[in-house]
């Protein structure tokens, strides 16, 4: 029963990802993808959504794809699955967390988990750049890549990949008026260049 696989899928994503929403989108990429519900572009304009709606991002996201395999009870499938890891553990880790955080073995636990984070943080990252930057690659896209590699991206979407790196660590925008700017311009430039994508 699709219900079934989608709280139990989202339920071990949530159990065993460290690091956040943001760690967790290779691994809910990966199942996605592994059962067809979802091709990579399809799931990189779920993301964008979640990014840009209010809540964690890992919940959004479940929610979403819930919606879109499923309707409204996939959503809640997916939803509650990802969430109840996190809630049985917070709920058993507090009653005596306090009393092992100073203890060489917790800290030596948590510092070998931050790279691990890091890794998967950059997986997620190089996955929403190829979904957002790179057009969709033909099945020769080697000889795409030698007879002519600038085909295989897309200028406007490097462009708004570059602003808003400008406008997020030059001038320190407020992320919402960056999503907002750059959401204007793709209305501005879709009609002139339809082909941008």
């Amino acid at each position: 029963m699709i219900f079934w696989q989608l709280f139990s899928i989202f339920f071990r994503i949530g159990l065993f990802t460290f690091g956040g929403g943001y760690a967790m989108v290779p691994l809910i990429q990966r199942e996605m993808t592994s059962h067809q519900w979802l091709s990579p572009q399809q799931f990189g304009d779920i993301l964008a959504i979640s990014q840009i709606t209010p809540g964690p991002l890992a919940i959004n996201t479940a929610t979403y794809v819930g919606f879109v395999i499923a309707g409204v009870a996939g959503s809640a499938a997916a939803t509650i699955g990802v969430m109840l890891p996190s809630l049985i553990l917070i709920l058993t880790l507090t009653h005596w967390l306090d009393r092992v955080w100073h203890h060489p073995l917790t800290r030596m636990t948590f510092h070998g988990l931050r790279p691990t984070v890091v890794a998967l943080l950059a997986s997620a990252t190089w996955f929403f750049a190829q979904a957002s930057l790179i057009r969709p690659l033909a099945q020769d896209w080697l000889e795409q890549l030698k007879m002519a590699p600038l085909n295989l991206v897309s200028p406007i979407a490097i462009g708004l990949f570059a602003l808003t790196i400008v406008l997020q660590v030059r001038f320190k925008l407020n992320p919402i008026l960056v999503i907002l700017l750059c959401g204007l311009v793709t209305i501005l430039v879709l009609p002139i260049w339809p082909g941008w994508a």
